[in-house]
């Protein structure tokens, strides 16, 4: 017989507790065993074991992961099927589930009456009301912001790409303004349809290193070295 406390997280086999579930997985295996021998979606998986929060598709992998290490230990009586891509089937006998889904309660004092008892449920009801509200908040909150950083994210590479093509124009400019004022550029002929010009000299390794580099094999093309690393760059004319 499987005994599942849904409370602790304790699962039980012939009377023999073989393991304790951490939260997530003890709302995935409830979930599972409510639609036994049924399809369940990795998106309804992953919604019951983790409420109104943002968790990687890889969270329900590990959580399924350590379910069937504890489904080994009932002789086979129960075991996971996944279903590819979509989702996973528990596979087992409904006649050999014992839920327990109530934790143990103190002895009953029969002091209090029955308005106080009434009361105090109340209370409980209307303190969960509100902290299931405000994990809701939490969650719309945590929500908003990442959306935002992504935005921000975003905006930022696009400014970076502009401020650097901007940077790549007034470089070839400035070669270009250099070139037809003082026309004093070490030209130089690659691979016969390609022609490299530049303010100062090139050996024949780094001639040959530019040449493998330049995509298009053929054209004008401008170099010079950049100031951030010290790497000649090269830009084409036409």
């Amino acid at each position: 017989m499987l005994n599942y406390n849904a409370v602790s997280g304790d699962v039980t086999w012939n009377s023999e507790v073989i393991a304790r579930l951490s939260k997530s997985e003890t709302l995935i295996f409830a979930a599972l065993l409510k639609k036994l021998n049924q399809f369940s979606s990795k998106e309804e998986l992953i919604e019951e074991g983790w409420p109104n929060k943002f968790v990687s598709p890889n969270s329900l992998a590990v959580a399924i992961k350590n379910i069937r290490k504890v489904l080994q230990e009932t002789d086979s009586v129960f075991n996971i099927e996944t279903v590819h891509r979509r989702g996973y089937i528990l596979h087992g006998e409904a006649d050999k589930i014992q839920f327990n889904m109530i934790a143990q309660q103190p002895p009953y004092d029969s002091s209090k009456n029955k308005n106080e008892i009434n009361t105090e449920s109340k209370t409980t009801e209307s303190c969960s009301d509100e902290v299931n509200e405000a994990i809701v908040n939490m969650a719309k909150v945590n929500a908003k912001s990442i959306v935002q950083e992504r935005h921000g994210n975003y905006f930022k590479k696009i400014f970076i790409k502009i401020l650097f093509s901007l940077y790549c124009v007034a470089l070839l400019s400035l070669s270009i303004i250099y070139y037809f004022s003082s026309g004093e550029l070490y030209c130089y002929q690659l691979n016969g349809k390609i022609k490299i010009c530049g303010v100062f000299e090139l050996n024949k390794s780094k001639q040959q290193s530019i040449a493998e580099n330049i995509q298009k094999k053929y054209g004008l093309y401008l170099y010079g070295y950049d100031n951030n690393d010290q790497n000649i760059k090269v830009y084409s004319v036409n």
